[in-house]
């Protein structure tokens, strides 16, 4: 096969992989961002939290969107704000931070 077949061939695959990317908004990494976040944060089990963690994990390794989208996030619900007098002591129980 000549390189230039091959070219238009991963041209026109290309052209097929982004019109079926329009097509299903669902499947687009942005969407499944912001859909594991939602989920997330609603979690009330571990299996739904850690089933979003990994949605997260995938996204963020293949966009730095994703990871930008997530760290907005994670500054929007983790990170207090100046002045609040609230501190966020992760994996530590709230008694052993009085007790310290």
């Amino acid at each position: 096969m000549h390189a230039g077949r091959r070219k238009a061939e991963m041209r026109k695959r290309l052209q097929q992989a982004a019109v079926a990317a329009a097509q299903a908004p669902h499947r687009q990494l942005g969407h499944q961002t912001r859909a594991a976040l939602q989920q997330l944060l609603a979690a009330k089990h571990l299996p739904q939290a850690s089933a979003a963690m990994a949605t997260l994990s995938m996204c963020s390794s293949y966009s730095k969107g994703c990871c930008s989208m997530i760290a907005g996030v994670w500054q929007q619900f983790a990170v207090p704000k100046p002045g609040a007098g609230t501190e966020i002591a992760v994996g530590v129980s709230s008694r052993q931070t009085e007790s310290e």
